[in-house]
């Protein structure tokens, strides 16, 4: 069974490789539970404290040749996951599904994750209500909002780790996005590349 690491692991990757090489011996000899070798050159290197799970993820990937997750793999499943909660299947592909009308039913699956499709005018509270009654989807338009929202929420979630931190950062304006917050500038395309890119930078541990 592989070992797969998540997107906060991988960032911690990246950012402490370098400190914590100087850390080791020459033979860099280490079990997965063995303590680190020379603690305060890490901590000098990086002025602040290194959480010690970073030490033994560091020490078990070095023995055990674990292969990293890379963005790719992460993106795919996320993409995967936003796909299923909206209503994407093995009998129907996710741009087929866009093209049909996503079933009003997944407006209730990704709220769950944050993603009001109303207040983020998607589709409007009378609309909504309208559709509901007559059993109509969402054209592909609103389909294609909704799912780059849902996606760019998946995505800040699985940088930050928890529901406070993402919605912290999604509902912020921001002057990267016009003084939009991350789920606003998803509404477009350019918009969602610009959210992208964003945490692409945060995932790999630079400030954005």
């Amino acid at each position: 069974m592989g070992f797969r690491l998540t997107a906060q692991a991988h960032i911690a990757q990246q950012r402490y490789y370098d400190a914590f090489l100087k850390g080791y011996p020459a033979s860099n000899s280490f079990t997965a539970c063995s303590p680190i070798a020379n603690p305060n050159a890490i901590v000098a290197a990086l002025s602040q404290p290194i959480p010690s799970w970073v030490c033994y993820l560091f020490c078990y990937h070095i023995n055990k040749e674990i292969p990293m997750v890379s963005a790719t793999d992460c993106r795919r499943d996320l993409e995967k996951k936003a796909a299923a909660l909206l209503g994407a299947s093995d009998n129907i592909s996710l741009d087929l599904l866009i093209r049909r009308g996503i079933p009003l039913s997944a407006i209730d699956r990704v709220d769950a994750y944050g993603v009001n499709a109303v207040e983020l005018s998607i589709i409007s509270k009378k609309a909504l209500k309208h559709r509901l009654n007559q059993g109509k989807p969402l054209n592909p338009c609103e389909g294609d909002k909704l799912y780059r929202a849902i996606l760019a929420t998946l995505f800040a979630t699985s940088i930050f780790g928890n529901k406070q931190k993402t919605d912290t950062w999604l509902h912020k304006p921001r002057k990267a996005f016009g003084g939009q917050n991350a789920l606003q500038a998803s509404a477009t395309t350019p918009g969602y590349n610009c959210v992208v890119t964003l945490l692409e930078r945060l995932r790999h541990g630079f400030a954005a």
